[in-house]
This record gives structure tokens, C-alpha cells and sequence, in this order.
């Protein structure tokens, strides 16, 4: 009677040994979505206590819980076939607890292998049978993370006898969603035009921002809400110019320039989910000097209304992010007069001079240029030309005049107040005049009897807005 209990007693406890060393095959899924904040400010994302496996049987020694990797990487199981997977080292394991008791002081954070077994609880600590809770750290900064579900299966296992890993299999589903949002919240761009060498060969070029997270592959489109720059101007009395939005020349580098208008043109094609998902564009924005020079010559503000959009290369792979804004080219109040030939020689050389008066024409005499209505005027230093020998003649025995074919100038007879050349004149670049000087007959008869040698004056010619 006593043998046979102790052959049940040993029967019994042979058949709770093989169960407990039995290792379920079921595998359990885990769901870990990525948030979009953790992608754009590159920040580790860490899904705490997350339920799986669980610790069985009667464990009269201390476990050591190891995990292994079935695969290589997590390849993408939903999304475009050609992303690229996700490295193993991208994802930690770190037990939560066993049971009731909390191990996060005890265990050993790992990302897991597919060629070796790493062990993840050392021992530690004596622990009961119960639900094994983990923590998974994604680590995300320094990799460019592509929209899609990636998935790879991690398999539970437990050093030691008298114990075992129920469920081991976890399915383990890293979801990526897909967006694009701006991080530029404005595409205002100035355009300073502050020097004449801009509308002489130079231009105006400025350097924008276009920044914007994302996890697709994009395009970058372009448009102006308006077909015409608007003008702000400086003197009310000057016609108001109608530049076409086509004058702006937008250049994303690498990518092909393109002219604004009101229709959405590609200024950048299938840009690829940088490492760090933070796309970074530098658009330049550029004027041509000869377009300054025949559309932007007016002082003021020229404003134009653009709109980048955003779209996936993939439809409805994702929404369009957009953002807007002015380009506005700024053009200063600006003026220059030069004086070429300076010297102007009246010759009386012969008797017909003295009876007919003499003249000579200054070719391209004066270049001016102007972003404002200007006014030129011009004076003698004094009131007499001096000789070297001190004697004197009156200024006012000049004439002063366009020459012939020279429209816009109004003749002067020299003196030593500023009398106005040239009155309100339309703004201009680089506009050549050519000048006549002249002592006509009626005067050349007062140069009668005057002591012979060079006499000489100032003229001074000055250009001020109206």
C-alpha cells in the first residue's frame, strides 16, 4: 500500500515535469505605433509594460530569460515593397515586470539577433511564475523612418529547468504613419534691390526656407495666386507697372528653375525621406538685371503671392502639406549723374567766330540713372570766367542745351544759380544726354577787345528728385 502511493506521488510529478517543459507555439502580435512627434523631434519612442509572454511552472532555481530574432531586420510587411527594413538595432527589449514584481532595476536592456541569443533577465532576483510585461524602445533619431507597418517576430526563451516561456512567439509590428508636415510656417521672401550694378549685370537673387518633415518620398509644387506682381510706389504720379509673376525665377537646387504663374508647376520631383526625416530646401529666387532694368526700374514695393504644396509622390499615400507667402522685390530710391569729357572748350579761333559764335557738342556728355523722377540742374561756380591773368568774362555767355535729336532738355543760359536741364524726368538707367555748349553771335561780339588767353569756369551739374 505505501509503495504504490509512492508511485503515484512519482508518476505525478514525472507528468507535471513534461508539462511544464512543453513550449507553446502560438505566437502573440504587438502593435507599436510610432507617433509622429517622436519622428520629427527625433526623440526615442518607448512602449511601456506591454503584455506577451508569460513565465510557468514550478522554478526552484532563478531564471534567465533570453530572446532571439527569427529574421534579420524587420522588413515592411504593409507599404511599398522597396523601403528599406528596419535594423534590428533599431528596437529594444527591456523587462517591466514578472508577475507582480517590477524588474526595470535588474534586467538588461537588448536589441535582439537573429545569429545569437541574448539574454535580457539575468537571475537577479527570485521571481514567481506570471505574465511577463516588457518594455520596446524604438530608437529613432539618425534614420530616415518610411511610412509603412514593419514587422519581425521575437522569440521568448528560458534558461533552466522546471519552467517555461508560455506563448514565446511575439509578432512584433513597428507601424510608421505617414505624413508630411511643414516646419516652415511662412514663404516670405524678400528681394533687395539696393545698388544700380543689380540692374546693370549682377540681378537680385535671395535665398528662402523650405523645411518640412515627412515619411514619404515627395514633390515640391509652386504657384503665384496672382499673374502680376502688385506695386507699391513711391511717387504717386508715375504709372503703375504690370510685371508678369513669369519675371521671378525659382531654383530649388539640383532640380530644374521655373517661372511662377498661376497654375502649380513642379519645382522639385520624387524627394526622397532624408535621414533624420527633416527635408531642408534652400529656393533661390532671382531677377534678371535686364529684367530689373525693363520691369523693376520703379522705387517701391512689387509684391507677389506664392503657394508651395507638398504632395506624397504616392497619391493618398498621404494629405499635402502647404504653406504661403509674398516675394517681394524692394527696390531703393536710388540716383547717379557722371560726367564724362569734362573738359569743354569754347575755341575763338578765327574772325568768323567772333561773328558767327562758336559751339561744340559733349556726345553721351552725361550718364543718369534714376529708380525716381528726377530733375537735373546746373550752375557756374561764379558769376565771371577768369583768366589766368585775372581778367574776366560773364558766365551768362554760355548757352547750355541738348544737342541735336536730344529730347527732354530745356536750354539754359549758364549763370551761378541752379537752373533746371531736365524736369521730372521718368526713372532710367544708364540714360546717355548729350549736351551743346555754345556763345551764340549776339554774345560773341562782347568777347570783342577782351585781352586773349583761357578763361575758365565750374559747371556743375546735380541730380535731385522733383
Amino acid at each position: 500500500m505505501i509503495l504504490k502511493l509512492l508511485k503515484k506521488k512519482l508518476y505525478t510529478l514525472l507528468s507535471l515535469i513534461y508539462s511544464l517543459m512543453l513550449t507553446s507555439t502560438a505566437i502573440a502580435q504587438v502593435t507599436i505605433n510610432l507617433p509622429e512627434s517622436s519622428i520629427r523631434t527625433q526623440s526615442d519612442y518607448t512602449a511601456e509594460a506591454i503584455g506577451g509572454p508569460s513565465l510557468n511552472g514550478l522554478l526552484s532555481l532563478v531564471p534567465n530569460i533570453n530572446i532571439k530574432s527569427n529574421l534579420a531586420n524587420f522588413p515592411i510587411s504593409s507599404g511599398a515593397t522597396s523601403i528599406p527594413a528596419v535594423p534590428l538595432s533599431r528596437f529594444f527589449v527591456k523587462i517591466y515586470s514578472i508577475g507582480t514584481l517590477i524588474l526595470l532595476g535588474s534586467s538588461v536592456e537588448q536589441f535582439p539577433s537573429n545569429t545569437e541569443t541574448k539574454s535580457i533577465y539575468g537571475g537577479l532576483a527570485s521571481v514567481s511564475p506570471g505574465p511577463i510585461k516588457s518594455n520596446y524602445r524604438v530608437q529613432i533619431g539618425g534614420y530616415a523612418w518610411h511610412a509603412g507597418t514593419f514587422s519581425n517576430t521575437i522569440v521568448f526563451s528560458l534558461a533552466g529547468l522546471l519552467g517555461s516561456i508560455g506563448t514565446p512567439n511575439q509578432l512584433i509590428n513597428i507601424v510608421v504613419p505617414p505624413f508630411i508636415t511643414m516646419e516652415t510656417t511662412s514663404a516670405d521672401i524678400a528681394l533687395n534691390v539696393n545698388t544700380l550694378d543689380q540692374f546693370r549685370s549682377t540681378g537680385v537673387t535671395a535665398n528662402g526656407n523650405l523645411n518640412y518633415f515627412t515619411t514619404v518620398n515627395t514633390n515640391i509644387r509652386l504657384k503665384s495666386t496672382a499673374a502680376n506682381f502688385s506695386f507699391n510706389k513711391t511717387y504717386p504720379n508715375l504709372p503703375v507697372p504690370v510685371n508678369a509673376s513669369t519675371l521671378l525665377n525659382v531654383k530649388i537646387p539640383t532640380f530644374t528653375a521655373v517661372n511662377p504663374n498661376t497654375a502649380d508647376q513642379n519645382v522639385a520631383t520624387n524627394v526622397v525621406v532624408p535621414i533624420g526625416n527633416k527635408n531642408l530646401n534652400a529656393p533661390a529666387y532671382t531677377i534678371t538685371a535686364a529684367n530689373l532694368k525693363t520691369n523693376f526700374i520703379q522705387a517701391g514695393i512689387y509684391t507677389l503671392p506664392i503657394t508651395y504644396s507638398i504632395p506624397p509622390v504616392t497619391t493618398n499615400e498621404s494629405t499635402t502639406a502647404s504653406v504661403s507667402g509674398n516675394a517681394t522685390v524692394n527696390v531703393a530710391s536710388m540716383s547717379e549723374l557722371i560726367i564724362s569729357q569734362p573738359a569743354v572748350k569754347l575755341i575763338f579761333g578765327s574772325a568768323n567766330d567772333y561773328k558767327n559764335g562758336v559751339s561744340v557738342t559733349m556726345t553721351n556728355h552725361l550718364r543718369v540713372s534714376s529708380t525716381v523722377p528726377y530733375d537735373i540742374t546746373v550752375k557756374a561756380s561764379g558769376a565771371t570766367l577768369t583768366s589766368t591773368s585775372g581778367n574776366t568774362l560773364p558766365v551768362n555767355l554760355i548757352r547750355i542745351e541738348g544737342a541735336s535729336g536730344q529730347s527732354g532738355i530745356t536750354p539754359i543760359i549758364l549763370s551761378a544759380t541752379a537752373q533746371k536741364l531736365m524736369n521730372a524726368s521718368a526713372p532710367a538707367i544708364d540714360r546717355l544726354l548729350s549736351i551743346k555748349y555754345s556763345i551764340p553771335s549776339a554774345q560773341a561780339a562782347q568777347l570783342l577787345n577782351k585781352a586773349g588767353g583761357d578763361y575758365t569756369t565750374t559747371v556743375t551739374y546735380t541730380i535731385v528728385a522733383p
